[in-house]
C-alpha cells in the first residue's frame, strides 16, 4: 500500500511540474492563432488598398484621356469653324471673276 501512495504522490508532483510549461504551450499556441488572423486581416485590408490604388489610377488615366480627348476635339472644332466660315467668306474666286479671269488670260474681251 505505500508503494501506490508514493507513486501517486510522484504523478502529483510531475502534473504539477508540468503545468507552468502547458501553460506556456497553451499561451503561444493562442497567441499563433490570433497572429494568423490578424496576418489575414491586415492582408485583405492590403489587397483592398491595392485594388482601389487601382481603380483610382485607373479613372486618373481615364479623366486625363478623356480631357485629352476634349483637347483634340476643341481643336478640330476650331478647325472646321475656320474651313466654314471661309467657304462662306466671299472669295475673289466667283464664278464671274472666274469668267473674266479666264477672257484676259486668253485676251478675249
Amino acid at each position: 500500500m505505500r508503494i501506490c501512495v508514493r507513486l501517486d504522490w510522484h504523478v502529483v508532483q510531475f502534473i504539477i511540474v508540468c503545468l507552468p510549461s502547458l501553460a506556456v504551450y497553451l499561451v503561444a499556441q493562442y497567441a499563433r492563432r490570433k497572429m494568423k488572423i490578424m496576418d489575414a486581416v491586415k492582408q485583405k485590408e492590403r489587397e483592398e488598398a491595392e485594388k482601389k490604388a487601382l481603380e483610382e489610377a485607373e479613372a486618373t488615366k481615364s479623366q486625363e484621356e478623356l480631357t485629352e480627348m476634349k483637347m483634340r476635339l476643341g481643336k478640330i472644332e476650331e478647325t472646321i469653324k475656320g474651313i466654314v466660315l471661309e467657304a462662306k467668306k466671299p472669295s475673289g474666286n466667283g464664278p464671274a471673276t472666274r469668267y473674266t479671269a479666264v477672257t484676259r488670260k486668253n485676251n478675249i474681251h
